[in-house]
């Protein structure tokens, strides 16, 4: 797997692929009350720079986040079934076409302590607990092992793009 760094901060490309960590908003407020839920964009963007067409899908996209010491914080997941990937969940980029994915991430009180939490394609969750307000980094671990993903109910979807890439950080603050 060939790895090269962009010219910009939040990209990086691995054989082709170029992922870009999107945190469009680099300030963020947070909620006053205990029962508001603040949408929080946070997302991925992956442009195909390759000669060939590949599939993604997002069954294999984890967040990461670290504090301003530059400690990891600890990642609570869970699920209370397991969602059969579909062939729609697999989106192709052509050459030099690029998409976006913005899964569903809130910023809300949980028993009076603050935690930044989102649903992951497998229809489970992941949530970071006890945040305060400073300086946060974000960024996605995507992991695809196979290129041939058979289906539930028949058939298979072909072309997957193979590999396991860390995006860089992208620095974002959790402000009053």
């Amino acid at each position: 797997m060939k790895s090269s760094q962009s010219n910009e901060r939040n990209a990086l490309t691995v054989d082709g692929i170029r992922f870009e960590t999107l945190v469009p908003k680099w300030r963020i407020a947070i909620p006053k009350q205990e029962d508001i839920q603040k949408p929080v964009q946070f997302g991925l963007k992956i442009t195909n720079q390759s000669s060939l067409p590949y599939r993604f899908s997002f069954f294999g996209l984890m967040p990461e986040l670290r504090d301003e010491n530059e400690q990891l914080l600890f990642r609570v997941g869970n699920t209370n079934r397991v969602k059969i990937p579909q062939e729609s969940d697999y989106f192709l980029a052509l050459p030099g076409k690029s998409f976006t994915h913005f899964p569903e991430v809130k910023l809300s009180w949980n028993q009076y302590k603050l935690q930044f939490w989102g649903r992951g394609s497998f229809d489970g969750f992941w949530n970071f607990r006890h945040l305060q307000r400073g300086k946060y980094e974000a960024r996605f671990l995507y992991k695809n092992e196979k290129s041939i993903q058979k289906l539930r109910h028949g058939g298979t979807v072909e072309g997957i793009w193979v590999g396991e890439v860390s995006t860089p950080w992208v620095e974002f603050r959790l402000v009053k």
